[in-house]
């Protein structure tokens, strides 16, 4: 398994799209009483993403090094390492070094030490008893010494105090699935690629 960086500053490699939501951990079951749905979230959502590059990638001579990179990749054989591509760079004010203030397994919210803060829509890495975890900022206000975040997917594991938490080119690993991915080529018109991934943490 190794693991393969998407080259974002390539102009070969700039996408068409970009579309990402989170796969929740969910478990539903109807309920004994009132014929209601009883759900029960329990830690483990993951990032799932659908890139697609432009229609125009074969005529300028791209298509080539996009497969090349996929070939590698090889659906869920190795990983690739990629960021938010539709917003790559953070909106809010955080500068220097930013400390956790620690949070426990399955939280959503989380002090922040240091200067600024993050804004709705920021993709942080945190890092976690289980390794690191990316996370998007949904809600921030100032606190004393920083600020005060809420954040989704929930904490697969806790959250250490004063750990590191990086809000500069973040990214997270993902695989290839469903695979393989065929790139088509029409000789009478332009034709784009399109695949789908999933993160993993290992």
């Amino acid at each position: 398994m190794a693991d393969y960086v998407w080259p974002v500053d390539d102009p070969r490699f700039k996408v068409e799209s970009f579309a990402m939501g989170i796969q929740p951990f969910v478990q539903v079951a109807p309920s004994n009483f009132g014929g209601g749905i009883v759900t029960s979230e329990i830690p483990g959502a993951r990032w799932v993403a659908e890139v697609a590059m432009p229609d125009t990638a074969k005529a300028q001579g791209h298509q080539q090094p996009i497969e090349a990179l996929l070939a590698m990749i090889r659906g869920p054989a190795n990983r690739l390492i990629m960021g938010h591509l539709g917003h790559r760079f953070p909106a809010g004010t955080l500068s220097g070094t930013v400390l956790s203030g620690g949070a426990l397994q399955g939280a959503l919210t989380m002090t922040l030490i240091g200067t600024g803060k993050p804004a709705p829509g920021d993709m942080l890495t945190v890092i976690t008893a289980d390794g690191n975890q990316w996370v998007m900022v949904t809600r921030a206000v100032e606190a004393p010494g920083g600020s005060d975040i809420w954040f989704s997917p929930p904490l697969r594991e806790a959250v250490a105090a004063s750990s590191v938490v990086t809000y500069l080119n973040t990214t997270t690993r993902w695989i290839i699935l469903p695979a393989p991915v065929l790139v088509e080529y029409r000789f009478a018109v332009n034709t784009g690629v399109s695949f789908r991934l999933i993160e993993v943490w290992n």
